[in-house]
């Protein structure tokens, strides 16, 4: 069987990049572009299950992996953005 990695990259226009490595071979493809969020994303993180997204406003959006659909968004309490984000 081919496994296929996926790399998740966020943009200043607020865009999620999907790109997909194969296990063998060293071209990437850009797979999808997704509108995320209204402002740039400053932080990305996976467990495998679950994206987790944020940006220079703070709001946060929870994405199933697999979809890439939005399951839960938290909005910013100020105007704070966010700079890292960790999942464990």
């Amino acid at each position: 069987s081919v496994i296929i990695l996926f790399y998740f990259l966020g943009n200043h226009q607020g865009e999620i990049l999907i790109f997909s490595i194969p296990q063998k071979g060293s071209n990437i493809f850009l797979r999808e572009t997704t509108p995320a969020h209204q402002h740039g994303i400053s932080g990305l993180v996976s467990n495998g299950t679950l994206l987790i997204s944020s940006d220079t406003t703070g709001a946060i959006l929870i994405w199933n992996n697999r979809t890439l659909l939005q399951t839960n968004a938290i909005e910013p309490m100020d105007d704070s953005g966010i700079t890292s984000l960790s999942l464990w």
